[in-house]
């Protein structure tokens, strides 16, 4: 794993100045990427890397000497020591061709696990732009860490003209730590995950990484730091709950309950950032429909696979939860084993049409239930339904080996039976 500073030179003629960086200075700078690499890069070794993208322009102008100036390629070799300092020619990027160009030529510099600071200060058009983009990119399928995204202001001493009046000592530009944006974009990737594939992953990663270092300095009484991290835990809790079926936990809706407090008390903390309001939005009206010890989340739960096409979790949740529904109509333990099997019983007659003759043994050692189960016009109503869930879960859960459906089926029929129950569940709390 190699460290790189990652900087596009630009062809104005850059005047003297003073960056400051907090209560840190460098004096007497022509060029941003002098300032950034003796501020950032003091760490650097023979394994690191300085990456320097220049048009023939500004090799020109600005990495050469010329006129009695030393270029930005002589400043560095002084401070790099025996960091690997590269030149690396690019196009102007006056079309979409030689844009792409630039993508790949930086792109392809950047190796497996690198930690990038990027100075975005300088370049042509939209190279600082397409730097950040790509860094992102990157990220994703190189895996690299992004240290930091600088940006030096030399624009805030006013019009170059009035800066050259100034004196040099006068000449104090901030250095801007952009680095939030980039934890934007990542919070923006993890949104995306979350509203349309229902996968928390990635927020629970970025959520967990401000909480840990926060908790571990003030020794866990970070109240915000401990309000982060429980909704991260949270979160991969209800996901995993529906990823693997656990009713129970699903009926409970701890996690949700939980994730719906954190929201307000996260939303309320003088310290969130208000561009996390909207995400924390988001993560409470996505959990708005679990409730807490309800058979309705369930439900709740199916929904959220039909949308994030669970179709396999769906199915299973949902004929199961027809059970605890018939159960809970008649005020019986819908976590006995045993009664939801004989309300499965109850719906096999039903779809068969069997006399008591041909009841299963369990059904006839039960026959005062059975016949009460059989009876209820809910389970009537439900009986076709249930008798469809029943074949596609056991087509799908036999890996299509004992059935002949096509993918889109199942998800036609989960959500179908789904309205179906909803309306039958619905048609039946009126009567």
């Amino acid at each position: 794993m190699s460290k790189v500073f990652v900087s596009f030179l630009g062809t104005n003629d850059y005047l003297t100045c003073n960056y400051c960086f907090g209560s840190q200075k460098v004096t007497r700078v022509r060029f941003v990427q002098d300032a950034l690499i003796q501020l950032f890069c003091e760490d650097f070794g023979e394994d690191d890397r300085i990456l320097i993208f220049l048009t023939r322009e500004a090799r020109k102008k600005n990495w050469n000497d010329n006129e009695n100036r030393q270029g930005l390629a002589s400043l560095l070799n002084a401070l790099s020591n025996q960091t690997l300092i590269q030149d690396i020619d690019i196009p102007d990027g006056s079309s979409e061709e030689e844009i792409w160009q630039i993508f790949s030529l930086v792109y392809h510099q950047l190796n497996q696990g690198d930690e990038v600071i990027i100075d975005i200060t300088h370049g042509f058009r939209s190279l600082p732009m397409l730097g950040t983009v790509l860094l992102n990119y990157a990220r994703v399928l190189k895996e690299i860490e992004i240290r930091g995204i600088y940006y030096g202001a030399f624009e805030t001493l006013g019009p170059v003209y009035k800066v050259k009046k100034m004196e040099e000592s006068l000449r104090n530009a901030p250095i801007f730590d952009l680095s939030s944006f980039d934890t934007l974009m990542q919070w923006s990737s993890g949104a995306e995950n979350f509203a349309k594939f229902g996968n928390p992953d990635k927020i629970s990663r970025l959520l967990k990484n401000i909480a840990t270092p926060r908790l571990r300095q003030s020794r866990g009484k970070d109240d915000l730091a401990y309000q982060l991290h429980g909704m991260a835990h949270q979160l991969d809790e209800l996901a995993g709950q529906i990823a693997t079926n656990r009713g129970t936990q699903l009926t409970a809706g701890t996690a949700a309950g939980r994730i719906s407090e954190y929201v307000e008390q996260i939303r309320s903390a003088p310290e969130t950032i208000p561009a996390f309001h909207p995400l924390l939005d988001m993560i409470k009206n996505k959990v708005s429909g679990f409730q807490e010890n309800s058979l309705e989340n369930c439900l709740a739960a199916v929904g959220w696979c039909i949308e994030h096409d669970l179709v396999q979790q769906g199915l299973t949740l949902l004929q199961e939860a027809v059970i605890s529904i018939i159960l809970d109509e008649h005020n019986l333990d819908w976590r006995d084993r045993d009664l939801r099997e004989i309300v499965s019983d109850c719906f096999h007659v039903v779809n068969m049409k069997k006399t008591e003759k041909k009841w299963s043994q369990r059904l006839r050692e039960n026959r005062n239930l059975g016949r009460r189960l059989i009876s209820s016009p809910l389970l009537m109503n439900l009986a076709s339904d249930y008798d469809a869930l029943s074949k596609y879960r056991n087509d799908i859960n036999h890996a299509g080996f004992t059935g002949k459906c096509k993918s889109d089926v199942f998800r036609k029929q989960l959500k179908q039976k789904y309205e179906a129950i909803q309306k039958l569940k619905g048609d039946a709390s009126t009567v």
